[in-house]
């Protein structure tokens, strides 16, 4: 399977789905993560909805992880990361995401993780010379809605000058479509508050999931880390052969990778919520296939995946026994 995702063969992105699939059957069969059973869906900013649509609320979650799977992917092929076109960030993302309960339940979170995945569609395609303004102000305004769906996202708004000045010079109609495209979706926000009679309390500040299970916290976090130390290597390689956007490209995701981790911290311990540490999955996508780059670690490499994934099936298994 790894394989398939690793070659240059564009049917393996229609792979994807089957997995997702997989893990959708799986949790509906054992019922390890469940929706809330009010139907209740928190949205940040937005408040509080009920949903009745069982179907609804298990088909979008999936769905949601798959779009932002091929984005990214599509992503990392056009900027040419690889030295030809590989599907393994996808396989990746789904087999790590279906740790976390986005993947399953309908919140305001996991809607989020998309619409920073599309605000990075926008930022990828910034360069130094042409006019931005269209680019910057979609860019902003996707991330704005991530932020009012989850809340503490609105740290990374001082972030976004940055990222658009790592790839641009410092244009005032850019910065301005920046301000403008951020604010329209907490405008849209604060005004469906108010016309719809629902005050301050119906606002869910984290709308991470609170549950993961230790068993989640210790299989990514080492899988990712083994992940990132036998990806260096080929990473380094190719930065030191890479081309000057190349670096500008890592920059940001250095930058972008260290706010996140300071939004998961703070959602953490001061919210308590765990599933948040999913944010750290979208920079790190852009990384970990480099640990596949290298014949000498390849072989390693997939062990290391087909136990990640071993574990992310078993999961399911191991939570009906005990």
């Amino acid at each position: 399977m790894l394989r398939l995702f690793y070659g240059n063969q564009s049917y393996a992105l229609f792979l994807a789905p089957l997995l997702v699939i997989l893990y959708f059957v799986l949790n509906t069969l054992t019922g390890f993560f469940v929706s809330d059973a009010t139907g209740n869906i928190e949205l940040g900013l937005w408040g509080r909805f009920s949903s009745s649509n069982k179907l609804f609320n298990l088909i979008v979650p999936p769905t949601l992880i798959m779009v932002s799977g091929a984005v990214i992917n599509f992503i990392y092929n056009r900027n040419e990361f690889f030295d030809r076109n590989t599907f393994l960030p996808v396989l990746l993302y789904i087999t790590s995401s279906s740790f976390f309960p986005h993947f399953y339940v309908l919140n305001g979170f996991g809607i989020a993780l998309m619409f920073q995945v599309l605000s990075l569609y926008y930022v990828f395609q910034l360069n130094q010379n042409d006019d931005a303004r269209a680019l910057v102000f979609n860019a902003a305004f996707f991330s704005g809605i991530g932020m009012t769906l989850y809340p503490p996202l609105t740290a990374l708004f001082p972030l976004l000058f940055f990222v658009v000045w790592i790839f641009r010079p410092f244009v005032f109609r850019e910065t301005l479509m920046l301000i403008i495209g951020t604010g329209i979706p907490f405008f849209y926000a604060w005004v469906y508050l108010y016309l719809s009679g629902k005050n301050l309390d119906t606002i869910v500040w984290s709308t991470s999931s609170l549950h993961v299970g230790r068993l989640t916290v210790i299989a990514v976090s080492s899988g990712i880390l083994l992940f990132l130390l036998l990806s260096m290597p080929a990473a380094f390689q190719n930065l030191q052969r890479g081309t000057i956007r190349l670096r500008k490209i890592f920059n940001m995701l250095i930058v972008l990778g260290i706010s996140f981790l300071g939004i998961v911290g703070i959602d953490y311990f001061y919210f308590r919520h765990a599933g948040s540490g999913a944010l750290l999955l979208i920079p790190l996508m852009f990384v970990i296939p480099y640990a596949f780059g290298q014949r000498k670690l390849r072989t390693e490499s997939e062990v290391l995946y087909y136990l990640l994934f071993g574990i992310s099936v078993s999961n399911f298994f191991l939570s009906m026994l005990f």
